[in-house]
């Protein structure tokens, strides 16, 4: 009702809409690949890999910190924004 009455539904539409079905899913794609593609898969280690991105990378590709994918993989249970912190604690540990 806001949006109608301030005439901005064409602006939500030019500048989220289009966007949010264009190009978001490119994007998603991108990052699907980098973290999935070309991995031999024989070890649970290797179904998936963390990337450390630039921030520019991370508000475009890793938004709440999915570039930790693997820890993510390994345990899913844990919330995105203790992925960090796990990954540091899972870096001290020699098959890690």
């Amino acid at each position: 009702a806001v949006m109608v009455r301030f005439s901005l539904t064409t602006l939500y539409i030019q500048f989220w809409l289009i966007p949010l079905l264009l190009i978001f899913p490119i994007l998603e794609r991108i990052r699907s690949y980098a973290e999935h593609f070309g991995l031999e898969r024989s070890h649970s280690l290797n179904q998936a890999r963390n990337i450390i991105p630039s921030l520019i990378d991370r508000l475009l590709f890793s938004p709440h910190n999915i570039n930790y994918h693997l820890v993510h993989h390994l345990y899913p249970e844990v919330p995105l924004f203790n992925l960090p912190t796990l990954h540091r604690k899972l870096k001290e540990t020699p098959i890690y």
